[in-house]
């Protein structure tokens, strides 16, 4: 065989190599880092911004100054016993800063079948709802729909977000929807990325040799 072709496939090998021992990394990280925030740990009753941390990752809820709930779980089975209800007459956003970059986030939502909702979420390069817009989600909460059914909310960018915001419009603008289980990947730090990667590429280089 030419040595030209032996080198080609020796590189094109690596290449490939290289790419699968990215994705062993990035798909360990991503199983191994997801963090959920429950509300589990936030005082009962009423807060203008409040705090939770998960994993090493701390959440900060926030609403523009209005108040938002914390209240019982109204009836969803796979959420805990505390739920977040942030009740305003406008569709004033709940921002959450986190105190880490992260890659993705998804939220749950549930509600009675009072009326019809439309439900957002928005994720952001800058703290407090700033910055350009990474990515952004859109469900619609029809008035057949009821507790204990519950509809899911995701965002995620390969640039890290730093806050997203999530929040409702219903009857009247009401924002009255009930929202559980924020859950978050959180970028990792270089070092953490590094060594992932090493052991990915030795388990690619182990499994190639088997």
């Amino acid at each position: 065989m030419p040595p030209s072709v032996i080198s080609f496939r020796k590189e094109y090998n690596m290449r490939n190599l290289r790419l699968a021992a990215l994705c062993v990394a990035v798909g360990t990280f991503g199983a191994a880092q997801a963090q959920l925030f429950g509300f589990e740990t936030v005082a009962g009753g009423s807060h203008t911004s409040f705090s939770e941390t998960s994993g090493g990752v701390t959440a900060t809820f926030s609403q523009g100054g209005d108040p938002m709930d914390i209240v019982g779980n109204p009836g969803v089975g796979s959420w805990g016993s505390q739920s977040l209800l942030p009740y305003t007459s406008s569709a004033t956003p709940v921002t959450v800063d986190f105190s880490v970059a992260i890659y993705s986030a998804s939220i749950q939502a549930s509600d009675y079948n009072a009326d019809a909702d439309d439900l957002y979420m928005i994720a952001y390069a800058g703290a407090g709802g700033t910055g350009a817009i990474l990515d952004s989600d859109y469900v619609f909460w029809d008035t057949w729909e009821s507790i204990p059914d519950f509809a899911t909310l995701g965002v995620s960018s390969l640039t890290p977000i730093l806050s997203v915001q999530f929040y409702n419009i219903g009857y009247a603008g009401f924002n009255n929807m009930y929202w559980d289980n924020l859950e978050v990947v959180a970028v990792p730090e270089p070092a953490t990325l590094s060594a992932l990667g090493l052991a990915a590429l030795a388990l690619v280089r182990r499994r190639k040799s088997a």
